[in-house]
């Protein structure tokens, strides 16, 4: 279930989609990963979003999507944080945490050893 729509300085669930809508083709894979399958051997992947993310429900499908296909998917959610706070790191302490959490994440996933392909 979604939250209801956000008021003030965020974008509402369907302004973005009209806003989408006039602006890009929203069938096209190239703007929509979710349509496209997914490359063999991809690398595994981090989704971060945010509770007051616009694209949190878009990143959540995303790595169902890529889980569905075998890529290992690591996901961290910022509850109290918006779209794009890790460009708030340098000014707000909890998107400072965040990216650091992302940081550490990102590290992890590239010191693991990349999977056999079948």
């Amino acid at each position: 279930m979604s939250a209801a729509p956000l008021k003030g300085r965020f974008l509402r669930s369907l302004d973005r989609v009209l806003d989408a809508g006039e602006h890009l083709p929203t069938r096209d894979p190239r703007v929509s990963p979710l349509l496209s399958p997914v490359p063999s051997g991809l690398a595994p992947a981090l989704i971060v979003t945010g509770g007051h993310d616009m694209l949190k429900d878009e990143g959540e499908a995303y790595g169902r999507h890529l889980q569905r296909a075998g890529v290992p998917v690591q996901r961290l959610h910022c509850a109290r944080l918006g779209h794009a706070f890790i460009n708030l790191a340098s000014v707000h302490g909890e998107a400072r945490a965040a990216v650091q959490h992302v940081a550490r994440d990102w590290r992890a996933l590239a010191i693991t050893p990349p999977r056999s392909q079948p």
